[in-house]
């Protein structure tokens, strides 16, 4: 005969160990999308980090011949651990320094900015002028951010990662662009 008290037990025990698999599917799958989205963020490193290569800038956006190249993030930073990909890494000769700022007000001098369009409009109404007297690569992933005025947005086309460039942004900033982007570019804005 089993006792009431073992038998509610027994409810208890089986409640348990359905909510611990109930959890572990959810639990499962954060982890999946976490994979999946660090995946994202280092596929993005390596965009940026190649387009990087076929930008120059000029002599005027470094402060000497040995200052570092300045990797700044602006609104947020969603790479997490992906810049880790950066260190001990190089462009045109130069060491990789990543900076991270509050907002436009707190900003200093890099050559490239990955921010979201809500700061590039800061920028706009705030500082006009700012990023192209720096100099500045900026670079999004929100959607219309080369339309509205950056230079660079990564977007995902067929579920392969791609970018549009903003020519006259490009222009402005004083940086020259490689032909070989232009040519793999999904949309350029003049």
């Amino acid at each position: 005969m089993i006792r009431p008290f073992q038998s509610v037990l027994a409810r208890l025990w089986s409640i348990a160990l359905i909510v611990i698999g109930l959890l572990c599917v959810v639990v499962d799958e954060t982890h999946a999308d976490n994979v999946e989205q660090a995946e994202e963020y280092r596929a993005k490193t390596a965009l940026i980090y190649s387009f990087a290569k076929f930008v120059t800038w000029p002599d005027a956006a470094f402060a000497s011949d040995e200052s570092s190249f300045i990797f700044g993030i602006m609104g947020g930073n969603p790479f997490g651990e992906a810049l880790a990909l950066l260190e001990d890494k190089r462009i045109h000769g130069r060491p990789i320094r990543i900076v991270e700022f509050d907002g436009p007000e707190n900003f200093a001098p890099c050559q490239m900015l990955f921010c979201n369009i809500d700061c590039l409009n800061r920028f706009t109404e705030d500082y006009p002028q700012l990023l192209d007297s720096l100099n500045v690569l900026s670079v999004s992933e929100d959607e219309g951010f080369a339309s509205q005025g950056g230079v660079l947005s990564l977007v995902l086309v067929d579920d392969h990662l791609g970018f549009e460039i903003n020519a006259t942004a490009a222009r402005n900033a004083q940086l020259e662009l490689s032909s070989s982007l232009f040519k793999l570019a999904q949309s350029i804005f003049e």
